[in-house]
């Protein structure tokens, strides 16, 4: 599968705190731009420490250096387009797209659309390689971690009618910190950044993460989606 999801990632009361400061909020500070942990540094914010506690999900990355972390809170009927994660940076100077080392969504409520990740990537004129044949449909759960490779193509299906707040917190390892105004350190003294602080580890349970099960798509079914639009609400993602 082009995704591997994990259901009670984080500890319950990690997770019920993170989520009581992100979600609900009248304003979002933390989607743009994106903002960078350094993975030598001791972590300062709650979500730092979130991100590290979910890391021990992903497959070994000693290359990593850091994670750029955004959080996304948006109406369930907008979606997002088809795309891979990349550099901009890289992109507008010198028309390549680098890609992260592996990307993680973290989910908070059942509300949206799944988040649609296909066994594909794309050259660096924006172009899709291959043909793809796997694509897995995540569903938004509580506490579950949607994690799958840098440089594949994902998207969010959009629920035509649907106004409800989807919150996720989108993250990503690189080898080399993103440039630029695109995804900045983070702002320690800053309020909004300060009502996240937490200097010290939170006293956590041990790991409990479960292997979860997406939608499987098929071939015909990743054809039916399209690809210069955001995807809308199919059947197969019902299943």
């Amino acid at each position: 599968m082009p995704a591997a999801l994990i259901d009670g990632a984080l500890d319950s009361e990690l997770f019920a705190t993170l989520s009581g400061r992100l979600v609900g909020r009248d304003s979002n500070p933390f989607e743009s731009p994106a903002l960078w942990m350094d993975l030598a540094a001791k972590p300062r914010l709650l979500v730092e420490h979130a991100i590290h506690a979910v890391s021990r999900y992903l497959p070994p990355l000693p290359q990593a250096r850091g994670v750029e972390w955004w959080v996304l809170a948006r109406a369930s009927s907008i979606g997002w387009g088809w795309h891979c994660d990349i550099d901009n940076l890289v992109l507008e100077q010198q028309r390549r797209r680098i890609h992260p080392l592996m990307n993680a969504i973290l989910y908070f409520e059942a509300l949206g659309g799944p988040t649609l990740v296909l066994d594909q990537t794309v050259d660096d004129a924006g172009r899709r390689v291959g043909v793809a044949e796997r694509g897995v449909a995540c569903l938004p759960r509580p506490n579950r971690l949607a994690i799958f490779r840098g440089d594949r193509v994902h998207a969010v299906a959009a629920r035509e009618g649907d106004e409800t707040i989807r919150v996720t917190l989108a993250m990503a390892w690189w080898e080399n910190k993103p440039g630029a105004p695109h995804c900045i350190d983070a702002t320690y003294d800053a309020p909004a950044f300060a009502a996240m602080a937490m200097p010290e580890p939170p006293s956590l349970a041990p790991p409990a993460g479960r292997v979860a099960e997406g939608i499987a798509l098929s071939a015909q079914d990743i054809a039916s989606l399209g690809y210069k639009k955001t995807p809308g609400v199919y059947p197969v993602w019902a299943r």
